[in-house]
């Protein structure tokens, strides 16, 4: 475990003396202060002195209340206390009159009460605790993204249903016994993760595809030097040999739940989604892989060409919240940009006919080839995908939900094309119908394939 830096450790002592003296001027001033991993059980008394702060991190500490004055923290937006101790939010943080962006991860939360809530908050973080409940008036605030994963919820407060504002929810690897149909019709809702439920739909295809996987042994690969990829929340890409000298890439999934779900979730459905043009092919799945480092779980993909591929996008930032971000004046040849957005129309079609649903159909979870423009695009990552009966009442619901996301992405395509031609007005014009807030008036995925389709050359 990383330890505090002198510097750290001397500003906490500073902010722990009881001294009637002021603070130095350049500490009143802070707008940021990140105290992570200094085994803090008390909030400094003098921390909650510092009323320009707009940022403070305190993760990885043994903390497990707050103190009253915390309210004085009057500029507060973002606080995270992940991997603190944790049992009941506490009600002071609901007084913070402008906190945006919460995080309890990885606590022991057993309890958020109503007055806990701030009334201004929009991004709530609650992954892997103990909570059977939120709070009732969940739905009076403007959240725009929340992750519930891996807790013991039963039920969705009944006053999420005006939150008008929601546009990314993660409930997966929780205990609930169905879902609401009015969750698939809020009008912001793009991105939502619900595998590892009671309600979980069993999917006989996947289950299929599972059993006819090939098994290759892990002892039998000769990984790279230092071949990491690259790495997200569910685990890392390594670069290996097979016995037979044929190039691939392994995905080593963490053993632990992520935001997203949990991994034995993430593995079944890219199992059963691959075999598409236009989606992240998995070849074999490996024996033995809990005994190499931390993975429980690994797959076996071709190798790509990481020379010509690279992500369509960037992360969302603290800024955007929820949308992909893109470097200041990015811009793509419309031929291609258009080739994508087929491609992933495609691949979403193949995925919602099997009754998969991605659930994070995002530019940065699109891979593309942005330098000679022939390789296909490819959607991956499934950490957040579950599955649902195609032929039901709902499918109809949770296609259109995911053409929402959909629509984003076609949005940033279209803003980012070099020239203004037919093409470049059909993906606006799609993304403004995919978007719309009336979420039973936006087409479903075979209908947007096909008007797409229809000027491809």
């Amino acid at each position: 475990m990383a330890m505090a830096s002198g510097a750290t450790l001397s500003l906490l002592s500073l902010l722990n003396d009881n001294d009637d003296q002021p603070l130095p001027e350049d500490v009143r001033a802070l707008s940021e202060l990140r105290l992570k991993q200094c085994d803090i059980l008390v909030v400094p008394p003098r921390l909650c002195k510092l009323s320009d702060l707009t940022l403070l991190d305190l993760a990885n500490n043994p903390l497990s209340s707050l103190p009253d004055s915390f309210a004085s923290l009057v500029n507060l937006r973002v606080v995270f206390f992940l991997k603190n101790n944790f049992e009941v939010v506490p009600t002071v943080l609901g007084k913070l009159p402008n906190l945006y962006m919460l995080s309890f991860k990885s606590n022991r939360l057993t309890s958020f009460p109503d007055d806990a809530l701030a009334p201004t908050i929009g991004w709530l973080i609650l992954t892997d605790n103990k909570l059977t409940s939120l709070p009732s008036n969940i739905g009076d605030v403007p959240l725009r993204k929340a992750t519930f994963a891996n807790n013991c919820l039963a039920s969705l407060p009944e006053s999420l249903k005006r939150c008008e504002t929601l546009e990314l929810l993660r409930i997966a690897a929780n205990d609930l016994k169905s879902l609401p149909p009015w969750l698939f019709t809020l009008p912001r809702l793009a991105w939502l993760g619900v595998a590892g439920n009671p309600c979980s739909y069993t999917n006989e295809l996947a289950d299929d595809a599972m059993t006819k996987l090939p098994h290759v042994a892990w002892s039998s690969l000769k990984f790279d030097e230092g071949g990491e990829l690259g790495s997200g929340a569910s685990g890392k890409v390594l670069a290996a040999t097979a016995a037979d000298g044929t190039r691939i890439a392994v995905k080593q999934y963490h053993a632990q739940a992520t935001s997203d779900g949990r991994p034995e979730d993430e593995v079944k459905a890219a199992v059963a989604g691959s075999g598409h043009d236009n989606v992240m092919r998995t070849s074999f799945a490996l024996d033995g892989a809990s005994d190499a480092d931390d993975g429980a779980f690994a797959l076996g993909m071709p190798m790509l060409d990481m020379a010509r591929y690279s992500v369509l996008g960037n992360t969302p930032s603290f800024q955007s919240v929820s949308r992909d971000t893109y470097p200041e004046g990015k811009k793509f040849q419309t031929a291609r940009a258009y080739r994508w957005a087929v491609g992933i129309a495609r691949a979403l079609d193949h995925l919602h006919s099997k009754g998969i649903c991605h659930g994070d159909v995002y530019g940065h979870n699109t891979l593309v080839d942005d330098v000679d423009g022939d390789l296909p695009a490819l959607m991956s990552d499934f950490g957040a995908a579950w599955f649902f009966p195609p032929d039901s009442q709902l499918a109809p619901l949770i296609e259109r939900m995911e053409m929402r996301a959909f629509g984003c992405m076609l949005e940033e395509l279209a803003e980012r094309c070099d020239e203004d031609d037919d093409r470049r007005k059909l993906l606006s014009s799609l993304a403004s119908r995919c978007m719309s807030e009336d979420a039973a008036s936006r087409p479903r995925t075979g209908e947007v394939r096909g008007e797409l389709e229809k000027l491809l050359t």
